[in-house]
């Protein structure tokens, strides 16, 4: 069965979202490190890569949360 355009719109909702979040996710951690790099942000070398690490997950880990809402509202 041929989807419909409703469908189509919210399965390309659904992958825009995730495309977005995954803009913001490099761009945020791209944007700490050079902070870090610069000093603008004093982490020991040996935790800044746990550090980055670390706020990786975290975005994963609320942007699931959120792809999952999204997606629910999105039926």
């Amino acid at each position: 069965m041929p989807k419909t355009k409703e469908q189509t719109a919210k399965e390309n909702a659904v992958k825009t979202y995730r495309e977005v979040s995954a803009v913001f996710k490099t761009n945020l951690i791209q944007d700490v490190n050079t902070a870090i790099t610069q000093g603008t942000v004093n982490i020991e070398d040996n935790e800044k890569d746990r550090f980055l690490s670390l706020l990786g997950n975290l975005i994963d880990i609320h942007q699931a949360n959120g792809h999952e809402q999204f997606t629910r509202l999105n039926k």
